[in-house]
């Protein structure tokens, strides 16, 4: 059990049992694995969509970007630890898991130890104001697929509902993987869109939902993830 009431350690939340199986992968940033992935009732993968250079564009800080811990460190200290709170995709995601707009340092802390977290892009855009290609998006879901390979996630949320990103992945598929698609009801403007496919005799379920980065109404997608079953139970 963590200790909430002193400085939670990345180890204590982070399972780095599938690392030395990952470099084979050749991902440029090391995935998000929780402590509690491996026994969680649905094995889910959260899956972002990129890093930018939200720096100061110099070489420092693009290489302390690119380290292959990156990611882990955004996740323990805008989640995990809530040590910083201007990470509003990560705090909107929360709220719509949990179900609360102030969700406890317990229920965050559960909610990342028992999930998975990747980005499909693979490689560092230079601002927020760029957007990935579609050869981008195609190269992202080839190694996404080698990835589930590995931890064997049987669901998959996705952030972001762009045409080029989910038409990268059918392209990647093929026809004969893709077993079920669906539009769901809008929300807003927003039309969550659910896949099922075939990967190597293995189904995955996914679920494309508006990226919670801005504009996103954590209640009304609250309901989208939790009707579709996306999440594991969460004590």
């Amino acid at each position: 059990m963590v200790d909430l009431s002193s400085n939670i350690m990345m180890d204590e939340v982070i399972d780095t049992s599938y690392d030395e199986a990952i470099q084979q992968i050749g991902l440029p940033w090391l995935p998000w694995v929780g402590k509690d992935y491996k026994n969680s009732n649905v094995k889910t993968l959260i899956l972002g969509e990129s890093v930018y250079n939200y720096r100061k564009n110099t070489e420092k800080d693009s290489s302390v970007i690119l380290e292959r811990e990156n990611l882990r460190r955004l996740h323990m200290n805008h989640g995990v630890t809530g040590k910083y709170k201007d990470s509003r995709y990560l705090q909107n995601f929360q709220r719509a898991a949990l179900g609360k707009k102030s969700p406890s340092r317990e229920q965050v802390v559960g909610l990342w130890k028992s999930v998975a977290y990747h980005n499909l892009v693979l490689k560092m855009l230079p601002s927020r104001n760029s957007r990935p290609s579609k050869n981008d998006y195609i190269q992202g879901w080839e190694k996404f697929l080698e990835l589930s390979e590995l931890l064997k996630f049987n669901k998959c949320i996705v952030y972001g509902l762009e045409y080029r990103k989910i038409d990268a992945l059918l392209g990647v598929l093929g026809r004969d993987s893709i077993l079920a698609k669906k539009k769901l009801p809008a929300v807003g403007r927003n039309q969550p869109y659910t896949l099922k496919a075939r990967h190597n005799d293995k189904e995955i379920d996914f679920l494309f939902i508006r990226h919670p980065s801005a504009f996103f109404s954590w209640k009304d997608w609250r309901e989208v993830i939790h009707q579709t079953g996306m999440l594991p139970s969460l004590s």
